[in-house]
């Protein structure tokens, strides 16, 4: 296993996944359909369910350690975000505001809520929640 990083806040919840390629901690994670798991690339995932937060930094085909709901963990943001707000996955397993794009006719997943405010490539500490797909949310901004 992976050395464990500051990454979890608070409520860790831990999975052992196999890595699906090289993952760094603090990434935003989903499970394939071969069971391992990847950073995100869009807002829904590809179609494939979100797993959590990776916590270890391990390389393709080996143990990466997953943080996921209730965990309270920092994840960085592609935009800024303000507390309180849902968050949805984003490329390169980050995270950033759910908010609906009449340019993206797919559903799109909601991870969690920000706990605090964060700012655009920098961590931000999120709540993780298991919602399903949605294709509205009341976030506008």
């Amino acid at each position: 296993m992976g050395q464990i990083f500051n990454v979890v806040k608070r409520n860790p919840v831990l999975t052992q996944r196999i890595a699906g390629q090289n993952l760094t901690a603090g990434l935003a994670v989903y499970l394939t359909d071969a069971m391992t798991v990847r950073a995100t690339a869009d807002q829904n995932c590809g179609g494939y369910a979100f797993d959590g937060v990776t916590v270890t930094t391990n390389s393709s085909g080996q143990y990466v350690t997953v943080a996921s709901e209730p965990s309270e963990v920092y994840v960085n943001a592609t935009g800024d975000i303000s507390a309180g707000k849902y968050v949805s996955p984003r490329p390169g397993g980050m995270v950033g505001n759910a908010t609906h794009s009449p340019h993206i006719n797919a559903a799109y997943v909601i991870c969690g809520r920000a706990l605090e405010t964060g700012t655009a490539g920098s961590p931000v500490l999120i709540k993780l929640m298991n919602f399903p797909n949605a294709s509205r949310i009341g976030n506008t901004s």
